[in-house]
C-alpha cells in the first residue's frame, strides 16, 4: 500500500519476486472461472514464461510443457463454473460443497525461496483481473520476512479443509498433489515470517467463513482490538439480500456502539437517470435503510454513497464501464480502525449468517497508527455522497451466487474422479471412479462430441464396476467430460485429471526427435523453447523426426572413423546432461522430466539405440553415458531436492541402461563388452 491512491495490477502479483527461486506450485480458489485466462496470464507469469502463444504456438507449447512438468498447479473452482479447455498438466478441481458455493478467492504461490498469499475479491477471469473495480491484498513470506506467520498457517489449513470437504480428494491424484504441495509449503516456510505480532503498526488476520466456521461479523468482533466497539461503519458491496428485512445490516448495527451516536454508510452501485437531475438509481434494497434500529439514545444514521460504474456521466455509455465487484467493510471508533477486504458480499450467505453459507476468504487489518491509517485509507474505495434531497430509486438486486449465472448443473456425487492415463504400449485410457449416488440413466461424452463415450447401460452391462476403464482412440487428453441424465435441465462438467505427469504423451513438437536434434538441444545452454525455435527456422518450421533424413545418425553425425572418435559429439551432450543434473532441482517432477522426459536421459538412450550401427556400439555409448552420470554430484540448496534423492533416482536409471547394454551378445568385439561391464561397475559405485 502507498500513501497515495493508485490502482495496482492484480496480475503483477503472480510474477515471481527477484529472490523467489524456482517455481514449486500454486493452488487457487475461485467462483467463476476462465481456464484460458488462468493458463496464459496467471500461470504464465507464475512460471515466468518467455514465449507468447500469439507469436509462436509451437515454441510456447514446448516452454509451457517443460516448465509445467516440474510444478504442481491447481485451481479449485465452484462446480457451477468448473469448466474449460486447458493443458491437463495443471489440475482443475470441482468444489462441490453440500451447502452454499465456493466463493473464496485465495491464491497460494510457492517458489523455492518465497511464498505468497493473495486474497482478493476478483475471480480468475479477465473481467475480474482487468475490468472490474476489485480489491486484493498480498502477504509475502521469505526467510527473514515480517509477514504474520499465523496467517500463512491458517490459509494452508483453510485450503486443506476446503479440499477435503469439497473436492473428493480420496482416490483423486490431483487432490493428493495439492495436499502434498500444502505439506511442502508448511514444512519449508514454518520459520518464515513473524510468529509474534509485537508492535506492528497494522495487525493482520485472516477471516475464513463456511461450514463449521463462525460468521464473518462474529470473527471481526473476536479480533477487534479494543474494549470500545466501532462507532461508524462503511460497507462496499455490489450485491445484497432481497426481501423486506435485511439480516446483515441488523447484525452489523448490533455490533456498533449501543449508546451514543453511530452511523452505517453503504457504497452501492448507482446510475444517474437521464433527464432527471436529482434522480439516482441505486442497486440496493430499501431494507438496508429500514434495518436501522429505533429507540436508542444518540443519533443514528444510515447513509448511501453512489459508485458510478462509468468513467463519465452514468447516462453516457460511451465512457469506460468498470463494474463494481469490490467487497469491503471499514470500521472505526476514536481509537481503532479496522478494514476487511476479500470475497464476502454483504449478504446472509456471504457473511456466513445462515446454515447454507458460502465458503469465503477475507483479510482483516486493524491499526491505531495514523500513518498506517493513511495507507489503509489509500486502498479504500469511497463513493460519492448522496444528498438528502436526492430522488432515490431503489432496485432490488440479489447475491451473485443466486443470480442465475451458473453455466453448469452440480455433478451428482456418484461421479467421483475421472483420471487420464497414457503409456507407449497401451495408449490412452480414462479411468472413471463411480460411487453409489448416481442417477438411474446417465450418459457421458467427450467435450463437444456428439457420440456417447459411455452410459449407465454400458456400465451396468459390465457389472457396474467402481472403476470403469475406457480406451480412447485419440492421444490428446480430454480436459473434461459432459455428463447428463434423465430429467436434467442442462449438463454437468466432470474435469479430467492425469494420474501423473509421466502418464502423458509427449507434445507433438517433441515427438520423434532425431539423435542430432537431441544432441543440439542437450549441448546448448539455451532454454529448450529457444533451441526449438532455432531448429524450426533451420528446418523451414518443421521439426524432423526419426523417420526423416535428419534422423539418419550416420549422415548427421560423422561416424566414419574409429568408435572412440565417433563418441566425441555425443560426449558434449553427456557432459551437458551431467551439468544440468548437478544444478539444484526443485521437484521430483522436474527430476523425472530431466531423466525420463522427451528430451531427457532416457530419450537420448532410445535415440542412440535406434541410430547405433551394432549392439556393441550401442553398449559402448551407453557405458560412456553411465560414466558421465556416475560423476554427478548434485548441488545442495535450501528448498530444493536433497542430493541423495537425486543420486538414487539416477542410479535407478543407470541400472536400466546396464540391462539394456547387456541384453544382446557382442557381435565381434569382445573387448568392448568387457569395457562396458567395468564402466558400469565404476559408474554404479
Amino acid at each position: 500500500m502507498s500513501d497515495e491512491k493508485r490502482e495496482l495490477k492484480l496480475l503483477e502479483a503472480w510474477e515471481p519476486p527477484a529472490a523467489a527461486g524456482a517455481p514449486i506450485g500454486c493452488l487457487a480458489t475461485t467462483f467463476t472461472f476462465n481456464s484460458v485466462f488462468f493458463e496464459e496470464e496467471c500461470l504464465g507469469r507464475f512460471l515466468n514464461l518467455e514465449s507468447d502463444p500469439k507469436d509462436d504456438d509451437a515454441v510456447y507449447f514446448v516452454e509451457r510443457e517443460e516448465k509445467l512438468s516440474g510444478v504442481c498447479a491447481a485451481v479449485l473452482a465452484d462446480q457451477h463454473h468448473c469448466r474449460g479447455k486447458r493443458n491437463v498438466r495443471w489440475d482443475l478441481l470441482s468444489a462441490r460443497p453440500q451447502n452454499g458455493v465456493m466463493h473464496a478467492k485465495v491464491s497460494l504461490l510457492h517458489w523455492t525461496g518465497w511464498t505468497r498469499v493473495i486474497i482478493a475479491s476478483a475471480n480468475l477471469t479477465p473481467e475480474g483481473y482487468r475490468k472490474n473495480l476489485e480489491i486484493f491484498a498480498v502477504l509475502d513470506y521469505s526467510n527473514g520476512s515480517s509477514a504474520p506467520l499465523d496467517c500463512l498457517r491458517e490459509t494452508i489449513g483453510f485450503l486443506r479443509d476446503t479440499l477435503d470437504q469439497t473436492a473428493m480428494t480420496d482416490g483423486n491424484p490431483a487432490g493428493a498433489r495439492s495436499l502434498e504441495l500444502l505439506d511442502r509449503v508448511s514444512a519449508e516456510s514454518r520459520k518464515w515470517g513473524t510468529t509474534g505480532r509485537g508492535r506492528a503498526p497494522v495487525r493482520t488476520n485472516v477471516i475464513f467463513s463456511g461450514p463449521g466456521r463462525k460468521s464473518v461479523l462474529e470473527q471481526i468482533s473476536d479480533l477487534w482490538p479494543h474494549q470500545q466497539p466501532p462507532i461508524n461503519a462503511w460497507i462496499t458491496s455490489p450485491f445484497y439480500d432481497t426481501g423486506p428485512s435485511n439480516l446483515p445490516a441488523k447484525r452489523l448495527w448490533e455490533r456498533l456502539r449501543q449508546r451514543g451516536d453511530a452511523s452505517l454508510t453503504f457504497n452501492v452501485r448507482a446510475e444517474k437517470i437521464p433527464g432527471e437531475k436529482k434522480a439516482i438509481k441505486l442497486f440496493a434494497p430499501h431494507a438496508l435503510k429500514d434495518a436501522q434500529p429505533g429507540g436508542r439514545a444518540g443519533r443514528l444514521e444510515t447513509k448511501f454513497n453512489a459508485v458510478f460504474e462509468y468513467s463519465e456521466d452514468a447516462g453516457n455509455e460511451s465512457g469506460e464501464y468498470r463494474p463494481l465487484h469490490l467487497k469491503s467493510i471499514w470500521l472505526e471508533n476514536d481509537f481503532v480502525t479496522g478494514y476487511l477486504v476479500g470475497s464476502s458480499n454483504f449478504t446472509t450467505k456471504g457473511l456466513g449468517l445462515t446454515k447454507g453459507r458460502n465458503i469465503e476468504a477475507n483479510l482483516f487489518f486493524t491499526t491505531s497508527n495514523n500513518s498506517a491509517y493513511r495507507k489503509l485509507e489509500s486502498a479504500y474505495l469511497d463513493g460519492e455522497e448522496i444528498g438528502p434531497k436526492a430522488d432515490i430509486r431503489w432496485t432490488e438486486e440479489i447475491d451473485e451466487t443466486e443470480a442465475g449465472e451458473a453455466d453448469l448443473l452440480p455433478l451428482p456425487t456418484g461421479f467421483k474422479t475421472a483420471v487420464y492415463r497414457w503409456d507407449p504400449e497401451n495408449g490412452s485410457s480414462l479411468i472413471l471412479q463411480l460411487g453409489q449416488a448416481l442417477p438411474d440413466e446417465w450418459t457421458i461424452r467427450l467435450d463437444q462430441h456428439k457420440d456417447d463415450l459411455t452410459s449407465s447401460g454400458a456400465w451396468k452391462a459390465q457389472g457396474a464396476p467402481s472403476e470403469l476403464i475406457i480406451k480412447l482412440t485419440e492421444a490428446v487428453p480430454p480436459a473434461g467430460l459432459e455428463v447428463t441424465w434423465v430429467g436434467a435441465k442442462g449438463l454437468a462438467w466432470w474435469p479430467v485429471v492425469v494420474q501423473s505427469g509421466s502418464s502423458l504423451p509427449p507434445p507433438d513438437e517433441l515427438k520423434l526427435l532425431s539423435l542430432d536434434d537431441l544432441v543440439n538441444i542437450l549441448s546448448s545452454a539455451r532454454p529448450l523453447h529457444q533451441i526449438l525455435r532455432r531448429l524450426r527456422r533451420k528446418q523451414g518450421g518443421k521439426t524432423q523426426g526419426n523417420g526423416s533424413q535428419a534422423a539418419d545418425f550416420h549422415k548427421r553425425v560423422d561416424m566414419s572413423n574409429y568408435l572412440l572418435q565417433r563418441t566425441r559429439r555425443l560426449s558434449w551432450a553427456f557432459r551437458a546432461i551431467r551439468e544440468k543434473l548437478e544444478r539444484p532441482i526443485a521437484t521430483r517432477d522436474t527430476l523425472a522430466w530431466r531423466l525420463y522426459g522427451p528430451v531427457g536421459v532416457q530419450a537420448l538412450a532410445t535415440a542412440i539405440s535406434k541410430a547405433a550401427k551394432s549392439p556393441d556400439e550401442r553398449s559402448f555409448l551407453f557405458a560412456e553415458l553411465a560414466l558421465e552420470l556416475g560423476r554427478i554430484r548434485p548441488a545442495e540448496e535450501r528448498g530444493y531436492l536433497p542430493a541423495a534423492e537425486v543420486v538414487a533416482e539416477i542410479r535407478n536409471l543407470m541400472k536400466v541402461l546396464e540391462g539394456q547394454a547387456g541384453k544382446d551378445s557382442p557381435s565381434g568385439i569382445p573387448s568392448i563388452q568387457g569395457y562396458v561391464r567395468s564402466a558400469f561397475r565404476e559408474a554404479l559405485k
